[in-house]
C-alpha cells in the first residue's frame, strides 16, 4: 500500500493528523490536504438561485412538496390546477430534493429570464450575470443520498417520465449519473458548505451572509411535451430540471 492510500486508510479509521504523520512519514499539512481532497470528492451540490434566502433563513433543504408555498409557487399547479396533483409523475417529482456531483455547475438546474415578454433559458453559468442573478449551491455528503438510478424507483417515477428527463438533460450537457437525491429534509447541521459563484473570477466562493435577491418566481421554461397516458398521467412528466419556483427547496431549483 503506497503512502497516500495508507494515509486515507488511517483517516477512515479515525487517526489524528500527528499519528498519521508518524505512521506514514508525511507531514501534518499533507495529511490534512489529502483529507480535504477526499471530503471534497464525496461532496455533492444542491444548485439554487432565488431560493437561497428561504433556504438560509429556514436552515433546512426541503423536497418541493414540503416547502411552505408549494401550492402557490409550483408552475404546474398554476397552469393545470389542483387536478395535476393526481398525476404520478407530478407526485414523484414533488418528493425529490436533488444534488449533483459536478463541481463546475449542474446544467440541468438552469433557470429562465423574462425579457420584453420573451422567456430566455439561461443554459450557461456565465449567462446569469447578464440578468443580475447570482448562482448558489449547498454541499452535503453523498452518504446522505441515493444515486439517481435508485432514487427514480424509490419515488415512484413513471419510467417514461424518467427516460424523458434523462434524454432532455443529456441534450443540455448534463449527465443523470451525476445526480443524487433524497425525499427527506436535510438540516443545516449536515451541510458542508454554502457557496456563491463569482463570475469575475469564475470560481465558487464561501457565502458569508444572507444575500438580497428578487423573490419573484421565474417563468416556466418550455420543456418536453406533456403526453398523458391512458390513465391520464402525464407520461413525459414535468420537467424536473426546469422547475422555476423559488421556494426553499427544489427538485432542481427549489434546488
Amino acid at each position: 500500500m503506497n503512502t497516500p492510500e495508507k494515509t486515507l486508510k488511517f483517516l477512515d479509521e479515525g487517526y489524528n493528523f500527528p499519528s498519521i504523520a508518524e505512521e506514514t512519514g508525511i507531514t501534518n499539512e499533507d495529511a490534512k490536504a489529502l483529507h480535504t481532497a477526499k471530503k471534497r470528492r464525496s461532496t455533492v451540490w444542491h444548485y439554487t438561485y432565488n431560493a437561497i434566502v428561504d433556504i438560509l433563513e429556514s436552515g433546512v433543504l426541503l423536497p418541493p412538496r414540503m416547502t411552505p408555498h408549494f401550492n402557490e409557487r409550483d408552475f404546474l399547479i398554476r397552469q393545470f390546477g389542483e387536478s395535476i396533483k393526481k398525476d404520478k409523475g407530478f407526485q414523484a417529482d414533488a418528493k425529490l430534493l436533488l444534488f449533483s456531483q459536478r463541481e463546475d455547475w449542474e446544467p440541468a438546474s438552469y433557470r429562465a429570464a423574462r425579457l420584453g415578454g420573451r422567456i430566455i433559458p439561461l443554459h450557461y453559468l456565465n449567462d446569469y450575470e447578464l440578468y443580475g442573478w447570482r448562482v448558489y449551491r449547498v454541499g452535503v455528503s453523498r452518504d446522505l443520498l441515493h444515486p439517481w438510478i435508485r432514487l427514480k424507483r424509490l419515488c415512484g417515477m413513471p419510467p417514461a417520465m424518467a427516460r424523458s428527463l434523462e434524454q432532455y438533460a443529456r441534450e443540455m450537457g448534463s449527465n443523470p449519473y451525476d445526480w443524487w437525491g433524497t425525499m427527506r429534509p436535510i438540516s443545516q447541521d449536515k451541510w458542508r458548505s454554502v457557496e456563491v459563484y463569482n463570475p469575475v473570477t469564475k470560481s465558487w466562493e464561501p457565502l458569508t451572509g444572507i444575500p438580497k435577491v428578487d423573490q419573484q418566481p421565474a417563468p416556466p421554461v418550455p420543456g418536453p411535451t406533456f403526453a398523458p397516458d391512458v390513465q391520464g398521467n402525464v407520461a413525459a412528466g414535468r420537467e424536473i430540471v426546469s422547475r422555476s419556483s423559488p421556494a426553499a427547496s427544489s427538485t432542481w431549483g427549489y434546488l
